[in-house]
């Protein structure tokens, strides 16, 4: 399901390795504290033992929410792989979820996670998820390497294809476009993945090879089918029974019930929506569960959704849970806040007053509201809502800092602006949004030299915000330094050329 297991074929060679002798015909791994046995085909080989520190690269530059089990490669391969050349033969992984290993399913559960996952295959916006994906990649194997050579660019050329969902597994598959500084041309990559049913629990297994013709990629599923049916018939019935553990008060840890275990990957949406998204599916299709569990769960799906690229079926979750739980703020917030970044004020505005409605001392409703004003250019309506925050939560940096941007762009009041900036920086010290808005309140003062040292901060924490260059560079202009200055101004507009405009809205001339 993630990226990774695309991984193997491209990467340069980071650390050569003597062959190890011939393995075994199979190897034993566990998901979670379930035993299991792998069939290897003659021929192949298991990186971990091959070539232990590529194999622990790769492992570096797996995504956090799945554990690499194994790599299986031809032997020949691997022998390709330590003179710096593509593999050409058909690898294998086999992959646990971080999230779903711990947990134990019934055939009825498990059908459940199936039918969430064939959905969220059909729903997912997978261009943004390669690409978000891609660069997790490339961060965590620069990290694991001491920045060498990790760039990979990666771009689907068609959604993912459920081919086979059967009682033991959901199997589909992709082709992938990929580049590198390593390779002569891009090459295109096949995947199939086969996310398994064995012994209650849930895993991955996958097979990837050059090639997208038609003849490749059927025989890359059949590959991948002989590869999981062997390991199947080797798996058949229930796992051997674990040795007996006797635990000591010292070693007893509380147990956390498949429930819990569900919300908990749940509740993980930002961190993993892609996983969020099946867990939540499987509480929300349980009649069983709780109506607060339920609602929990419409959320964070809706949460998942949207960072996914899904805003309306967020929504439609959102609108859901409210038709659970008419009362819970926390949903009309988040609901709000999603209908705000899409530009509709006035439907967010309807929630956020909801919200206040249902609980008046809700300082994050009155926040928000204050932001949607803010959005529109017009501080003046936003002021009261986030005097009214503050109010209530003297400690919300994030009121502090739009208040004070309110006087500021109003030029209002500037004292009680600069006092708010500093105490919303007191809570953040290195918020760069709160550097900015400091940064013009010192300009609208004529304390340019102060400016420039605050938008200093404020670009070495935020190098992509526009305004920074800009503003600076109007204070450089205002103590002579011209040419400086000149170059700031030009920087910001080439960033985003409707600064101009924007800032004489506010009173203040930069050309």
């Amino acid at each position: 399901m993630r990226l990774v297991c695309l991984l193997l074929l491209f990467l340069p060679l980071l650390a050569n390795a003597d062959p190890a002798p011939a393995p075994a015909a199979t190897f034993d791994f566990t998901i979670g504290d379930t035993p299991f046995q792998y069939p290897i085909e003659p021929g192949y080989r298991r990186l971990s033992e091959a070539s232990p520190r590529t194999y622990e690269t790769y492992t570096a530059g797996n995504s956090p929410d799945h554990r690499m089990v194994e790599i299986l490669m031809l032997d020949s391969d691997i022998k390709l792989k330590m003179i710096g050349k593509i593999p050409e033969g058909t690898y294998f992984q086999i992959q646990a979820l971080r999230s779903l290993e711990n947990l134990s399913y019934d055939a009825g559960e498990w059908s459940q996670f199936q039918q969430a996952l064939a959905k969220q295959m059909g729903e997912l916006d997978f261009k943004s998820l390669i690409r978000h994906e891609t660069e997790g990649l490339n961060k965590r194997l620069n990290a694991a390497t001491d920045n060498q050579r990790a760039d990979l660019a990666m771009a689907v050329t068609d959604k993912p294809r459920v081919y086979l969902n059967d009682a033991i597994s959901t199997r589909f598959i992709m082709v992938l476009k990929v580049n590198s500084a390593n390779l002569a041309q891009p090459v295109k990559i096949a995947v199939v993945v086969a996310t398994v049913y064995a012994r209650n629990k849930i895993f991955m297994i996958c097979a990837g090879a050059q090639g997208d013709s038609e003849a490749s990629l059927d025989a890359l599923m059949r590959r991948l089918d002989g590869a999981v049916s062997a390991f199947m018939a080797l798996n058949a019935g229930p796992a051997p029974p674990a040795p007996p553990i006797v635990a000591t008060p010292a070693a007893t840890t509380a147990s956390v019930s498949p429930e819990q275990a569900r919300i908990k990957s749940c509740d993980d949406a930002q961190n993993a929506p892609d996983i969020a998204i099946i867990a939540c599916s499987t509480l929300i299709a349980d009649d069983k569960a709780a109506k607060d569990t339920r609602v929990n769960a419409y959320s964070h799906r809706a949460i998942a959704r949207y960072m996914t690229g899904h805003e309306p079926e967020a929504l439609v979750d959102l609108g859901k849970a409210i038709e659970l739980d008419p009362a819970t703020t926390d949903v009309y917030n988040l609901r709000g806040g999603i209908l705000a970044m899409s530009g509709d004020m006035e439907a967010a505005r309807k929630d956020f007053l909801k919200a206040t409605q249902l609980d008046p001392k809700d300082a994050t409703a009155f926040t928000a509201m204050g932001m949607t004003y803010d959005k529109q250019e017009d501080p003046a309506h936003a002021l009261p809502f986030y005097d009214r925050a503050i109010a209530l939560d003297p400690k919300s940096g994030e009121a502090l800092n739009n208040r004070c941007w309110a006087r500021a762009v109003l030029n209002q009041a500037l004292d009680k602006a600069l006092a708010d900036c500093d105490g919303a920086l007191a809570l953040e010290p290195k918020d760069a949004t709160i550097l900015n808005s400091r940064g013009f309140v010192r300009f609208r003062m004529g304390r340019y030299p102060e400016a420039i040292v605050d938008y200093d901060a404020a670009i070495a924490g935020e190098p992509g915000e526009a305004s920074s260059y800009y503003v600076r560079g109007l204070a450089k202009r205002a103590l002579g330094q011209t040419a400086a200055g000149d170059a700031d101004v030009a920087k910001g507009l080439g960033m985003r050329p409707e600064l101009d405009k924007l800032y004489v809205g506010y009173g203040i001339v930069g050309h």
